[in-house]
């Protein structure tokens, strides 16, 4: 049998609909469904998670599982993983040109691609997921970020599933982003790289 390292739980909401108040719900439901397809791989049960004051879902009793819960307008997404793990989605957005420069630098732009909405979404995401992975969040100075697009398809066109890996500081702690378009959103699920000096 193939253990299953990372779970994902993507749940897409009716957008004629006002949620808002089922938010925490949904989230409850899909982070929960991740929980259990991952413990059921490894044959652990019981475990429930609660919100940590800082925001950050956490399991209870304390196991070595990690997970991770993102929502914005009509969508949400949640992840239990035997690795550090972080998820963000968010609905592709115009931002502004002071956030732009508290996220990003002109040179990671030019590594990365055209700048434009759908960029500068997938690169927030990206970044988001991988500050969550490292137990920070929005905590994180995106700046300490830094991204590295993955392979492309021999012809440079890139899918609506894409690949990026991510440095925090420069650090050994690698990530492997997987970037996902679906419809106008974009979901980014960061995954602590092996670390093959250990």
């Amino acid at each position: 049998m193939t253990l299953r390292r990372t779970i994902t739980v993507g749940l897409i909401l009716n957008r004629t609909k006002d949620y808002k108040g089922d938010t925490r719900l949904f989230g409850n439901a899909a982070l929960t469904k991740a929980i259990e397809r991952l413990t059921m791989d490894i044959g652990i049960d019981g475990l429930r998670y609660e919100i940590k004051r800082e925001g950050r879902p956490h399991l209870v009793p304390d196991h070595q599982i990690r997970i991770s819960l993102s929502h914005t307008s009509g969508i949400i997404c949640a992840t239990a993983s035997l690795v550090e793990v972080g998820v963000d989605c968010e609905q592709i957005r115009e931002f502004s040109p002071s956030l732009q420069r508290k996220m990003t630098d002109p040179h990671e732009l030019r590594r990365l691609g055209p700048v434009g909405d759908r960029l500068l979404t997938r690169i927030w995401c990206a970044k988001e997921a991988a500050s969550k992975a490292v137990g920070l969040g929005l905590k994180l100075d995106f700046h300490r970020v830094q991204l590295f697009l993955g392979p492309r398809a021999a012809d440079g066109r890139v899918d609506r599933t894409e690949q990026w890996y991510s440095s925090i500081d420069g650090r050994d702690d690698k990530f492997t982003i997987k970037l996902i378009e679906h419809d106008a959103y974009i979901i980014a699920l960061a995954e602590k790289e092996p670390n093959d000096n250990i």
